[in-house]
């Protein structure tokens, strides 16, 4: 079997980033993820197998998705579902549980008996927060209120206390 792997750059496909790209014999397996930046918990994977030699989908095949830890033990596996309103797209999903370079394998059997496998890496990040210099400024506008308005409050009641002590004498 004859496998050419080729140079891909990001782009969507089905609301995924396009992640792999491969031909193989006579078919081409495209992989994309969602979402783009793929962290610990749940990750769309769909797979496009089509025909190079006219380049429709290939429906009815088999296709299953296996996520091998970056110490290469397989760990995860899904069966990818063809999309009846785009056939062109079988999707399936991975709960992530640890981040790291986790690879990919993707399992096709055509209806016409022939068995497709590819492999590509997939980075899964840590589930973090990270606002940005909007959220920064954001947090320093509610830390300073929170001071300014306890000043006030303080110097108010300071004022207050020392009207009532002149008021009883």
């Amino acid at each position: 079997m004859l496998t050419q792997h080729q140079v891909v750059h990001a782009q969507r496909s089905d609301e995924s980033l396009r992640i792999h790209s491969v031909i193989i014999d006579d078919y081409e397996v495209i992989v994309g993820v969602r979402p783009h930046k793929p962290t610990i918990g749940v990750v769309y994977i769909s797979v496009s197998p089509i025909y190079t030699r006219d380049q429709t989908p290939i429906n009815d095949a088999k296709v299953m998705i296996v996520a091998h830890k970056p110490d290469g033990t397989p760990t995860y596996q899904s069966p990818a579902i063809q999309n009846p309103a785009k056939p062109q797209f079988y999707v399936g999903n991975i709960n992530f549980r640890s981040a790291g370079i986790w690879h990919l394998q993707i399992d096709i059997e055509t209806p016409e008996g022939s068995s497709l496998s590819t492999t590509t890496p997939l980075n899964i990040q840590e589930m973090g927060y990270n606002s940005g210099p909007a959220g920064t400024i954001l947090l320093l506008i509610i830390v300073a209120s929170i001071c300014l308005v306890t000043t006030y409050l303080w110097i108010s009641s300071k004022k207050n206390r020392k009207a009532a002590k002149e008021h009883r004498s």
